[in-house]
């Protein structure tokens, strides 16, 4: 009886080794999964030259403009203020994300709050019927 229960504790130890030695074979670098995660953030932002994106670099250089061109090693951003043309490779970047300006934002909030009052407004018409 001790003899079966020892062996099965035993296989299901050696497939679960098994198992996770397999599992990090394909592992990758810390790096290639950064700039995996870059790559396919930039191919949703797409190429369009009416979105603008922020691109934070390793050195610590923020860029804003839109995404001209999308290739496998790198990618190409103008520039929005001074259509400067850069060639950025996914390694170098750090971070991208769609860029608001401040007045957008503003206006943003203004409308959520306007939105708000309006409810609230008609809430309290609501109640004194």
């Amino acid at each position: 009886m001790h003899k079966r229960i020892l062996s099965a504790v035993l296989a299901v130890l050696t497939i679960n080794l098994v198992s996770h030695a397999q599992a990090g074979v394909g592992a990758k670098p810390n790096d290639v999964k950064a700039a995996d995660k870059i790559f396919s953030t930039v191919v949703r932002l797409g190429v369009d030259a009416n979105r603008l994106v922020k691109v934070t670099l390793h050195d610590g250089t923020v860029l804003r403009g839109y995404i001209r061109e999308i290739n496998n090693d790198d990618f190409v951003l103008v520039g929005d203020e001074t259509g400067t043309v850069h060639k950025l490779t996914y390694a170098q970047v750090k971070q991208v994300k769609p860029y608001q300006s401040r007045g957008r934002k503003v206006g943003s909030v203004i409308g959520y709050v306007a939105i708000f009052g309006i409810i609230v407004a008609m809430s309290i018409g609501y109640m004194r019927k």
